[in-house]
């Protein structure tokens, strides 16, 4: 197998914190064409992982689904 140093790339994943407004990460997201985040909070703890789906599903007010979605 390979070793995660030659697939992961850090700037392949955002870095955002809990406080940040949502039209500022949705600008970061396209600004630097990056479709994932991880979220910290003030203590600096992983909280979750942001996709831009997620930003949009909040925009729109409604969930997003495709063939590969389950109900």
């Amino acid at each position: 197998p390979r070793p995660l140093s030659e697939v992961y790339r850090p700037d392949s994943i955002l870095q955002i914190r809990t406080d940040e407004a949502l039209d500022d990460v949705l600008n970061k997201f396209i600004q630097k064409r990056i479709h994932i985040a991880y979220v910290l909070n003030t203590e600096n703890e992983f909280v979750w992982l942001l996709t831009l789906e997620d930003i949009v599903e909040e925009i729109i007010k409604t969930e997003i689904e495709d063939e590969t979605d389950t109900e």
